[in-house]
């Protein structure tokens, strides 16, 4: 018979082995670590996966077409200034190195933009910060008139109606002369009289 003393001691060390092989065999098992100290993560194949074909959804997202189309420039929504330094000449400059004419009026046309008189008054009515006649204007307030008349419309409140936008080929030199601000005439030609990354050549 076993002596007791013998029987505990080797009933220990068969805890102690079988522990060890616990701890070795979990070791093995665990996914291996990523980052350090207490807060480490563990990651494994399966989740990377996971997280790669989320970061494809998300490019896929910001990268669809109809996004791409909202968030394309367009240059016809917001004319640079030499734009209307270029329409202006046209219209009121007559002659070679004449400058537009902004303080002009006419019974029929108002301003440097060469705007007709009821024109102005449909764009303009029911705001009291724009004068009643184009040449008592500012540039800036004759450009506010014009990106109305040829791309946002006006709400008239006294008629209580919305006055819609017309575009820039209402006007005769942006038709047949520099074109929109992207240089293109109204038959589809490209403008000789204006180039809209020249805006040297329009100021002054």
């Amino acid at each position: 018979m076993e002596h007791p003393q013998n029987f505990r001691t080797s009933h220990r060390l068969r805890d102690i082995h079988k522990a060890r092989d616990l701890e070795i065999k979990r070791e093995q098992e665990t996914p291996r670590t990523i980052g350090r100290g207490l807060h480490r993560r563990h990651r494994t194949p399966s989740s990377n996966r996971y997280r790669l074909l989320g970061y494809c959804v998300v490019v896929l997202l910001i990268l669809r077409p109809g996004h791409l189309r909202a968030s394309t420039y367009d240059i016809r929504d917001n004319p640079p200034i030499h734009f209307f330094a270029a329409l202006a000449k046209c219209e009121t400059g007559w002659g070679k190195n004449q400058r537009a004419r902004w303080t002009r009026n006419t019974p029929n046309y108002e301003g440097g933009l060469g705007i007709h008189r009821q024109t102005w008054n449909d764009y303009t009515r029911g705001d009291p910060r724009i004068p009643g006649r184009g040449g008592d204007a500012t540039i800036a307030q004759q450009i506010e008139v014009a990106m109305r008349i040829a791309r946002v419309g006006w709400y008239d409140v006294t008629r209580n109606r919305y006055v819609k936008p017309v575009g820039w080929y209402g006007w005769g030199c942006a038709k047949n002369s520099i074109g929109d601000p992207r240089g293109i005439l109204r038959n589809g030609e490209k403008s000789k009289l204006y180039d809209p990354y020249n805006w040297t050549a329009y100021l002054g």
